[in-house]
């Protein structure tokens, strides 16, 4: 069954630390107490709204109205890092592991090239 607009920003609600509940939400953007939990589907939503979700969360708005499957409005998002809560030591070990897999990638790529070079040869 497809999710609702409401189910969805509960979701986004839940996986943010941004705020804590539906209300705090509804004071953080502005709007009217009870606001969100009218939004049972999209028909009675001001796309002003919609807006402000969209960008509060950093989604898509065809993410909010349950028309894609990825939430984040840019690919490069799927891989951000929240780094909030972390050390300066601690960032730059991600930075350095995430660079040695990117090196280690590149080397796995770069040596199938070369096999399959090697097998139209032969």
């Amino acid at each position: 069954m497809d999710k609702n607009l409401k189910e969805i920003v509960e979701e986004l609600i839940l996986s943010s630390d941004k705020v804590k509940n539906v209300a705090s939400l509804e004071r953080e953007l502005g709007l009217s107490k009870g606001t969100i939990s009218k939004w049972n589907n999209s028909n009675n939503v001001q796309s002003s709204n919609l807006l402000k979700i969209a960008d509060f969360f950093d989604v898509s708005i065809d993410y909010l109205m349950n028309r894609k499957k990825d939430n984040f409005k840019n690919p490069e998002e799927w891989y951000r890092i929240d780094t909030r809560n972390l050390t300066d030591t601690e960032i730059e070990e991600i930075k350095s592991k995430i660079d040695e897999y990117s090196k280690f990638l590149h080397l796995q790529i770069e040596n199938d090239k070369d096999t399959k070079k090697t097998n139209k040869k032969t």
